[in-house]
């Protein structure tokens, strides 16, 4: 079960998607979905896509498949250069 983030709905949801990536663990379109309270899959997935723009904040979000499901996982400014050096 996926934990369920009390999240202010003041927030855009852009900024709630990033909350509930920024620990770092890898998650289904279906948890971020469920952690944000509700939304499209459609919109969901765009704002990820957005989240990866310049315009908003230029975050490395990765995505990979595990079995039949695919996972976005936001990897830290901290890890991008430990990856870079090796």
């Amino acid at each position: 079960m996926t934990k369920v983030f009390k999240v202010k709905y003041r927030k855009t949801i852009n900024e709630r998607i990033f909350e509930v990536l920024s620990d770092g663990k890898p998650r289904t379109l279906f948890e971020i979905i469920e952690a944000i309270g509700g939304g499209s899959q459609t919109g969901c997935s765009a704002r990820v896509r957005d989240l990866r723009k310049p315009m908003y904040g230029g975050h490395q979000i990765d995505g990979f498949w595990d079995g039949p499901d695919y996972y976005y996982q936001y990897i830290k400014p901290k890890a991008r250069k430990q990856m870079k050096g090796k």
